[in-house]
């Protein structure tokens, strides 16, 4: 299923970084964060596990997530600021009733 191939995925990337730091005594920080994050999400939305990703892995992410009322970024949640525009997306996704 796609969740193993992102797994067989991401242990390739960690093998890789493994074998990197014992052939050089470091790791591979010249890897961009960024973009593994990023490929990470496209897998995952697109439901396919594919090194490198396409922009047809790209396109079948953005149609999963077009289908979501709202998307909260988790991390934004630890600030004021972030609670209020969660709870602002949340109150528009999800109307309550007036009692």
């Amino acid at each position: 299923n796609w969740l193993e191939g992102i797994q067989r995925a991401s242990q390739k990337r960690s093998k890789d970084a493994t074998t990197f730091h014992a052939n050089s005594g470091g790791w591979p920080l010249s890897q961009r964060i960024h973009e593994e994050v990023s490929d990470y999400y496209v897998q995952v939305f697109s439901g396919v596990a594919s090194h490198p990703v396409t922009q047809r892995h790209y396109d079948a992410a953005v149609s999963t997530l077009t289908n979501f009322d709202v998307v909260l970024i988790l991390e934004h949640l630890g600030t004021p600021d972030g609670r209020k525009e969660a709870m602002s997306l949340l109150a528009r996704a999800l109307p309550l009733p007036s009692i």
